[in-house]
């Protein structure tokens, strides 16, 4: 299946707000996306995913700061309807399924130098058999870490 197109015909409608004042930065968010009946995409069902966040950061001093994200996302679709290739495609999550995150990343800025570590936990509900992590690709949970740094001009 080719999952470039199908993104293509799929509708994607989103929200959001930004709220700064002092040292916060507060950003909530919604997105919804409706993908139709495509046959020739071998998609047979129309199903939605929709999902939200909220992002905020916190600057402690110009050079540091802590970000904090919560996400929520929901993937349609029901068993049966052998949808679990196409929203996989689009989402990483299998249909009928939904999965939640929560991310820390302090970071330290000066002049062009940046370093940031990120935190993150992800847990999902998948059908059976089906998941988005391990080697086997069937884990419902994840807990990932990165370090980056670097200089931006």
């Amino acid at each position: 299946m080719n999952h470039n197109a199908l993104g293509n015909e799929s509708q994607i409608y989103g929200v959001d707000y930004e709220y700064s004042a002092g040292p916060w930065m507060i950003e909530p968010y919604f997105q919804y996306m409706h993908t139709p009946k495509a046959p020739l995409l071998g998609v047979t069902h129309a199903f939605d995913n929709y999902g939200g966040a909220l992002l905020a950061d916190y600057s402690f001093t110009n050079t540091v700061s802590l970000g904090a994200r919560a996400e929520y996302l929901e993937v349609g679709g029901k068993p049966g309807e052998k949808l679990n290739s196409a929203a996989i495609g689009l989402t990483d999550l299998p249909a009928d399924s939904h999965a939640w995150s929560i991310t820390l990343t302090p970071t330290y800025q000066s002049g062009g130098f940046f370093a940031r570590a990120e935190l993150s936990y992800v847990t999902a509900s998948c059908p059976t058999g089906y998941g988005f992590s391990g080697a086997n690709g069937t884990n419902t949970t994840q807990l990932r870490g990165m370090v980056e740094t670097g200089f931006m001009f």
